[in-house]
Order: C-alpha cells, then structure tokens, then sequence
C-alpha cells in the first residue's frame, strides 16, 4: 500500500452555528485520484479549501507529506489548485497564463520557456502559447487552467469541479483525458464533484460526505456494490429497496424475508449494518434483476409481477415492475440483444434474482 500524502485527523469547520464538517478524518494515498462526491452544501469544497490553506479547521490537523500544515500559508504548502471556473487571467496569452507562477519565483526566461512548452504539451495544447485567453473554449480554458498549476510541480492537485461548465460530450472527454493526465505525472489528485458517474468513472477511491461527515470511504467498486447504508446506496447509481424481515441468523449471515422475493439467505458480507435494525431494508441494483422470456427456466429465485413502465434507451431498456406481494414496484434494467422481446406496460413478467444480489441496509 502506498504511504499516505494527506491525512485528516478529525476536521471540523464551524462558521458561526452552522456546521460544515464535523469530525471528518481519512488518508488520501500518495499518487492516487481521490475523489470527495456529495450533494451541495455537504462540506466538500470546504474540505478541499482547507487542504489548500484558504480557510483554516475549527478543530483537528492536516498533515501533507507528513508535515503538519497548522499555520502554513497556501503558498507555502505543496499543493496547486484548478477552481471552478479555472481563474485564467483574460489579459494574458496562453504562454503567460501557463507561466505566471514561475515568473513569480523569478526563474530564468530561458528554463520558464522550456517548461512552458513541455507542459502545453503534456495537456494537449501545444501550438497555443499565444493564443489569447478570449479566444479559448472551455476545454482550452480548462487544459490552461491544468497547466498553469502544474507547471509548479505540486505534490497534489486539488480540483474544486473542474468539469461542471463543460458540456456532455467534452466533459466525457476532458474525464479521460485528466485520467490519463493523473496517471503521466504521478502525482496525488483530489477532486470535488457532486456528479456520481464522474467519481466513479475516475477515481481510485471516493469518500461519500453527507452533512459533513465521511458516510463510506471506499473503492468505486466496493461503493456501488456494497453501500454502507441506504444513503449511501441510493445516492451512487439507483438501488431498488424493499422491506426485510429478520427470520434468523446463522453462522455466517441471516435469513430475511423480503417482500416481493420471499426468503433470502444474505451472508455478513452482504450486511454490512448487521441486521438487528428493527427497519430492515432489502437493497437490489436493477442489473441485477433478471426478466425471464423461457417459460421452460426453471431457475429457483424468481418473483412474478407485472410491467407497470417501459423505458427504451436504444442499448438498454428500464422496467418498473409491480412484484406480487410488494407494496411497491422495481426498477430492472435488460441490455437488448439480437431478437430479445420488449415487453409494453401490462405484460406479466418473471423475474429471477440471485441471493448474491441482495444488500441488507439500514
């Protein structure tokens, strides 16, 4: 495992009554695409704006590269920092921009010039140095933006939504493209966003806050997967939920019974509250329900119900079904294959489901 390049040791910012972040602590690895997703307002910015040294915790220490920051300013600390709407200065050209800060340091003409070129190229805009800043798309603006901090070789980078003014297609694009970015220079990248594809798209792990605290700090993977609890599950990707009742536990898991599915055995694994809540839910991905067309299946996990809603999306098709027994209906997703059926609203329908799918949540 890779040592630590930042460590949170119990972060908590106050501004007047209002609590920002409370008691948040984690280690963001050395060389690693670190992501922090949740809504507006959960404490996010305020967190990464603290790493930089623009505001100051109310309580707890940050350590960068193993030194504490407590009293360092922001131009004193290892760290550079891409903001929202990239701050290019419109009176200058992109060579300028790219050089700003080494002109600051009053380094020779000769190495900034050099430098500048190479990082121009490193993020895709070589050619440009004089191309001025009016002149530039946003995904120019936003490749500057990259440069002009990295060209100052920075420890971590931080990057406060760098892609939310972009459109679909180039925010798509600019994902990889930073991606990759990440991966050439092999430095530690810690990026807010509230949008949850993006984290899961680029990140190595993601810490979920809600309300300023850290709900689940894990990998994409383990994330969507396993969700710490219904919070968590429902805000990454969409999670159907259904009511569980504790019937017994054994060793290794529990036996539930979930409406709509009848008994489930779920291992420890799949519990990851327990399940002693007296509110039990049943939380299921709807990849990972099945629509039965052979009538012949004689697969021993299925539920029957009803097509209540069909949603075609050209390589996929989303269903809400109405599960016999379920006070409530599901939403199943089928990729669509060569001579696969699209069933209308109305249609019954056989489900099939597996245990190994079933999260018990709290």
């Amino acid at each position: 495992m890779k040592n630590a390049m930042i460590r949170l040791v119990g972060i908590g910012k106050h501004f007047g009554e209002i609590v920002a972040l409370d008691g948040v602590s984690a280690e963001i690895r050395e060389s690693e695409f670190f992501s922090l997703l949740g809504p507006s307002g959960c404490g996010k910015t305020t967190l990464l704006r603290m790493i930089a040294g623009f505001d100051e915790p109310s309580t707890g220490e940050i350590y960068i590269d193993g030194k504490s920051m407590d009293g360092v300013p922001p131009n004193r600390r290892p760290t550079n920092m891409v903001f929202q709407n990239y701050a290019i200065f419109p009176h200058l050209n992109v060579a300028d921009n790219v050089a700003y800060g080494l002109r600051a340091q009053r380094q020779a003409k000769d190495e900034i010039r050099g430098q500048v070129s190479e990082t121009l190229e490193m993020v895709g805009m070589a050619g440009f140095e004089n191309r001025q800043s009016h002149a530039l798309s946003g995904g120019q603006r936003q490749r500057v933006a990259l440069a002009r901090a990295l060209i100052l070789k920075p420890k971590v980078l931080l990057l406060d939504e760098p892609l939310s003014a972009l459109d679909r297609q180039l925010r798509e694009q600019m994902q990889t493209e930073l991606r990759h970015l990440q991966r050439a220079v092999g430095i530690t990248f810690v990026f807010v966003t509230h949008d949850q594809e993006e984290a899961l798209t680029m990140s190595d792990r993601i810490a979920v806050l809600f309300d300023g605290k850290v709900a689940q700090l894990d990998s994409p993977i383990e994330l969507y997967r396993r969700p710490a609890n219904k919070r968590v599950g429902e805000f990454i990707g969409v999670m159907n939920f259904l009511r569980a009742n504790l019937i017994s536990e054994f060793p290794g898991g529990y036996e539930v019974d979930v409406e709509g599915l009848g008994r489930v055995a779920v291992s420890m694994r799949q519990a990851p509250g327990g399940a002693s809540a007296s509110r039990l839910l049943a939380g299921i991905r709807p990849e990972m329900l099945t629509l039965v067309f052979d009538d012949a299946d004689s697969s021993e996990n299925y539920a029957k119900g009803e097509v209540v809603d069909t949603q075609y999306l050209g390589d996929m098709t989303y269903y809400e079904i109405a599960l016999d027994g379920a006070g409530k209906t599901v939403t199943l997703s089928m990729r669509n294959t060569a001579g696969r059926p699209i069933l209308a609203p109305g249609t019954g329908a056989k489900v099939r489901w597996t245990p190994e799918s079933v999260l018990l949540l709290n």
